[in-house]
Parts: C-alpha cells; structure tokens; sequence
C-alpha cells in the first residue's frame, strides 16, 4: 500500500529542513537524530535510514558514497 505525505520545506539559516509527520516516523520505525539517506531517481526520491554508523562516518569523510543495507 502506498502512502503520500505533504510537508513543506523550512529555511533555517543556510539549512533546508524537511519536517516528517510523526504518523511516517512511527510507520518508518525513525527517531529524531537518524541519520538518513535521500536518493534521487529519474522521477522519484527514495528515503532509508543509515543502519550502519560507520557507513556514515565514511560517506561523511569522502570515502565512498555507497553505504551497505544491513537492515
């Protein structure tokens, strides 16, 4: 089943923040200070949390721009 959410982009000095509505948080099983990874297709975007964090750390540190999927 699919799902659409509208939220609306917030400025916040030179940062863009994309509020999520709590009911997508609990459906996603995030928390406030996942680290995130938005991946941009031809025509959509998918979004998956970062499960591993020293995949963080290494995309952080230029040193790939691949992270496995452990979940």
């Amino acid at each position: 089943m699919s799902k659409t959410y509208i939220t609306t982009v917030i400025e916040e000095g030179d940062n863009l923040v994309l509020p999520f509505p709590d009911s997508l948080m609990e459906d996603m099983g995030w928390k406030e200070g996942d680290v995130l990874e938005w991946t941009v297709h031809d025509d959509y975007a998918t979004i998956r949390k970062f499960t591993d964090p020293q995949d963080v750390a290494r995309v952080f540190e230029g040193l790939t721009s691949e992270i496995s999927n452990s979940q």
